[in-house]
């Protein structure tokens, strides 16, 4: 391999790296943004093993209510504590890009970080915030 096109390589890699923690933080500036769950839902592909987890918050605002919506695809493990009972709150979710961890299938980690009531890792992940009228 010519060192030019070495240099090419490495700087698509730089561009891909920083194009992911761009995207990172818009997905954690999303989830900032709303914090009561609405709906939780888990799905199983019976026929290839594969789960999702789709997970609508929004925040306590009467109107316009912001409304983020979480689809995590692939999920390889999740742990749910202390949800339930009447309102319940994910109040510091956060996204980390663990692609460069070598973990097999798992790119992404979502995590509550203030009460540990949510830890998912998954293959991909996206977040949409939303306003409701």
């Amino acid at each position: 391999m010519l060192p030019g096109e070495l240099r090419a390589i490495l700087s698509a890699k730089d561009n891909h790296r920083r194009f992911d923690r761009d995207r990172v933080a818009e997905m954690n500036e999303a989830l900032a943004s709303a914090t009561m769950i609405r709906r939780i839902e888990f799905r199983t592909c019976l026929s290839s093993g594969r789960c999702d987890v789709l997970i609508e918050l929004v925040d306590d605002r009467p109107a316009p209510k912001v409304s983020v919506n979480i689809t995590a695809n692939d999920v390889m493990s999740w742990s749910v504590d202390d949800i339930g009972g009447g309102v319940s709150q994910l109040q510091c979710l956060q996204v980390t890009d663990v692609s460069d961890s070598q973990h097999d299938r798992v790119r992404y980690i979502l995590e509550d970080l203030e009460h540990q009531r949510s830890y998912l890792r998954c293959a991909a992940l996206s977040v949409h915030r939303a306003i409701e009228e």
